[in-house]
């Protein structure tokens, strides 16, 4: 279940409060006891006690002072992680909500500080024995901001539930999640945030020769997927599109050069690059941003198999391109498919053998369409 964050311009006396400042001065003194301010003021002075929680009987308050940093990056990071540090007192105390206080009117800090809060509280209970007697109380989060609105409370929602989509998609097991339930699954991400969904089936993959990925897919019994995702709406702010390639191998064994003990361990997230791309774009899709974005995900597992491709052997990418499969340099064909094919000769978009990767800010894209920070 999804942490909810909402705005409130009300307090009573009942709310379980959070007070985040680097200036003690802004801490609203008629929340505290005199005690309270006292043990805070000492604490810090003395120990650099950043950390505070009072008990009121009919509520909890916490205070959680922040070191000053000139960089807003880790400004921002710091927040994330203080609030996530938080998450398991909370759940801890079975508290269900919560009002987080902007004491220093800092909004971009507060919301780093929630959606810390939020992510710390991710949960996937899908296949636990009684997972309602499991679940996190924490379950809404209030923010007593002025300078905060709905809109960008909205914003921030979106990217949580985006965030947590690609978690879910990571934690499934491949008996569940094979390449054809992937894609089923972007699809659904599609059909709800209005991106469009494309996805090529093995029949199709064969006929374009995509020879990296078919041959990766030798081994195993299930059917490889290319799917294409693409948000464009009218008027984006880039020229060319932002192409954003995700490897989608649902579970890796490694093949001939089989990994071994705990190696094995994890695998189910060799495609947590497929569900990284896809839930950005289904997250830009949601918040309607101006920007033209395309993901392309090959997908499949790598398996043994009789047929599974071996060392030594040479693999025809879809461009031409002649790969020899080693050890020491196992086949990146999925990747090269997707990039070379899809990237170079439909959008047109440079290629070489150095990529550079553009790291995309939802609010650096808002500034640029001319809209408020987060809206």
């Amino acid at each position: 279940m999804q942490t909810i964050v909402n705005t409130t311009n009300r307090l009573s006396k009942n709310d379980t409060l959070v007070f985040i400042t680097s200036d003690l001065k802004n801490l609203d003194e008629k929340y505290f006891s005199d005690s309270e301010l006292g043990h805070i003021k000492q604490h810090y002075k003395e120990h650099k006690t950043t950390r505070f929680s009072f008990n009121q009987f009919n509520r909890w308050i916490f205070v959680r002072i922040q070191e000053k940093e000139r960089k807003k990056e880790i400004k921002l990071e710091n927040s994330r992680i203080a609030g996530a540090k938080l998450t398991p007192i909370i759940n801890e105390h079975k508290i269900h909500s919560l009002v987080l206080i902007d004491a220093d009117n800092k909004p971009e800090e507060t919301l780093a500080f929630a959606e810390g809060l939020a992510l710390a509280n991710y949960q996937f209970l899908k296949y636990k024995k009684d997972p309602a007697k499991k679940l996190n109380s924490l379950s809404n989060i209030d923010i007593y901001s002025s300078g905060i609105d709905e809109k960008t409370v909205d914003l921030l929602n979106i990217i949580i539930d985006g965030t947590c989509k690609a978690r879910d998609l990571v934690n499934e097991p491949v008996a569940y999640l094979n390449a054809v339930k992937l894609a089923e699954e972007i699809e659904l991400m599609g059909e709800k945030s209005g991106a469009n969904v494309e996805v090529l089936n093995k029949k199709k993959i064969e006929a374009l020769k995509m020879g990296g990925l078919l041959a990766v897919n030798k081994g195993s019994v299930d059917p490889p997927t290319f799917t294409i995702m693409e948000w464009k709406p009218k008027n984006p702010i880039n020229q060319k599109p932002y192409v954003f390639v995700g490897k989608g191998v649902v579970y890796d064994t490694g093949g001939m050069n089989i990994k071994t003990a705990d190696f094995m361990n994890n695998m189910k997230c060799d495609m947590a690059g497929a569900a990284t791309m896809a839930c950005a774009i289904y997250t830009i899709a949601m918040a309607k941003l101006p920007v033209h974005v395309i993901g392309l995900i090959p997908a499949t597992d790598n398996r043994l198999n009789g047929n599974a491709y071996v060392n030594g052997d040479v693999i025809t990418m879809f461009d031409g391109t002649k790969v020899e499969a080693t050890i020491e340099a196992q086949i990146k064909g999925p990747k090269i498919v997707v990039f070379k094919y899809k990237a170079r000769e439909r959008y047109r978009v440079k290629t070489g053998h150095r990529q550079r990767y553009t790291r995309l800010r939802i609010g650096s894209i808002v500034e640029k369409s001319g809209g408020k920070n987060g809206s």
